[in-house]
C-alpha cells in the first residue's frame, strides 16, 4: 500500500481493493473500513451477516450519506425479512420511513392475534395497531397514505369508537376511500357532533356516499287493442247517457206543461152552506120568527 501510494491514484485504488479482498477473511473489520473508504454501503449491506444487523445499522447511521440512508435501511430490512426476522426488519423499515413495509408487519401481528381468539375483534390489539400506525404517519408526513388494507382496519376502529359514542375520535381515525369509510364519514358529518366531527376531518365536508337517481315514473307501452276496446265502451256509454238525458228532458217538459195548464184554470167560487158546525143548536127568535 505504501509503494502503491507513490504510483498515482489509479494504482493506489487498485492495490487498496486487492488488499481488502485478500485480508477481509482474516480481519473482518476491514470490510467495514473498505465500505467506509469507498462509500460502497450497498455491497456491504448485501454481504453482511443478518445476525449482526444492529452493527450494520449503526455503521449506516454513522457513515452513510443522508440521501442514501433510507434506501440502505430498506435493503437491510429486505435482507432480514428474507432471513425470517420480521420484527427486526420492521425496525429497519421504520428507519427508512417506509410506511407500507413497516405497517405490514404490525398488520400481520394483528391478524395473528385475531385468529388466535377465533376471529373476533381484539379491541386492545386493534387499538395498539392504530396508535403505532398513527404515530408513524405523523413521522412520515401528511403526504403519506395508508394502503387499502390498513385503511379498512382504521375504518373498523372508527366504527367501534362510534358505537361507544366517541364520534369526534371516530371522525379523526376514519380513513380510506372505501364505500364503508365514506358511509361512516357521512354519518359522522350528519351526527349531533357535526361541527366537531367536521373539524376532525380537516374542515372539508365528506363526499356523499350514495348516487342520486331520478325516480320519475316511466310510461308503459301503449296497447292498441286495449285502447280500441276502451274507445268502443266509451262510445256505447256516451250514447246511453245521451238517451237518458233526452228522456229526462222530455219528462221535465211534460211536468212543466201540466203545471202551466193547472195555473191557468180559474179558481172555483166558494159554495154557501146552511149547515151548522158540529155541536151547535139552532134556536128561533119568538119576535121575528127567525
Amino acid at each position: 500500500l505504501i509503494l502503491a501510494s507513490c504510483g498515482g491514484a489509479e494504482l493506489w485504488t487498485k492495490t487498496q481493493e486487492r488488499y481488502f479482498q485478500s485480508q477481509s477473511q482474516k480481519r473482518p473489520f476491514l470490510s467495514v473500513v473498505g465500505a467506509v473508504i469507498r462509500q460502497d454501503f450497498g455491497t456491504f449491506v448485501q454481504s453482511t451477516d443478518p445476525a449482526k444487523w444492529q452493527e450494520t445499522l449503526a455503521i449506516l447511521s454513522t457513515y452513510g450519506k443522508s440521501d442514501e440512508f433510507p434506501q440502505l435501511c430498506t435493503e437491510l430490512g429486505d435482507l432480514l425479512e428474507s432471513a425470517g426476522d420480521h420484527s427486526s426488519a420492521s425496525l429497519c423499515y421504520m428507519c427508512s420511513l417506509s410506511l407500507d413495509k413497516a405497517v405490514k408487519y404490525w398488520r400481520t401481528q394483528l391478524m395473528a392475534q385475531i385468529s388466535a381468539i377465533g376471529g373476533a375483534i381484539d379491541l386492545l390489539a386493534l387499538h395498539e395497531f392504530v396508535v403505532k400506525t398513527s404515530v408513524f404517519l405523523q413521522a412520515v408526513g401528511s403526504t403519506a397514505e395508508l394502503s387499502p388494507e390498513d385503511a379498512a382496519i382504521f375504518t373498523k376502529y372508527s366504527e367501534k369508537l362510534a358505537e361507544q359514542g366517541l364520534l369526534v375520535s371516530a371522525a379523526k381515525y376514519c380513513k380510506g376511500d372505501s364505500t364503508e369509510s365514506k358511509i361512516l364519514r357521512d354519518r359522522l358529518y350528519r351526527s349531533r357532533a357535526s361541527p366537531k366531527c367536521l373539524a376532525a376531518m380537516g374542515g372539508t365536508p365528506p363526499e356523499f356516499p350514495y348516487m342520486l337517481q331520478d325516480v320519475k315514473q316511466s310510461r308503459a307501452p301503449v296497447n292498441t287493442k286495449r285502447q280500441t276496446t276502451q274507445r268502443g265502451y266509451r262510445k256505447q256509454a256516451s250514447s246511453t247517457v245521451s238517451s237518458i238525458s233526452s228522456q229526462r228532458e222530455f219528462a221535465q217538459e211534460q211536468v212543466y206543461g201540466a203545471q202551466q195548464q193547472y195555473a191557468q184554470q180559474p179558481a172555483a167560487a166558494p159554495v154557501p152552506s146552511d149547515a151548522l158546525p158540529a155541536g151547535w143548536m139552532e134556536l128561533q127568535d119568538p119576535n121575528s120568527g127567525r
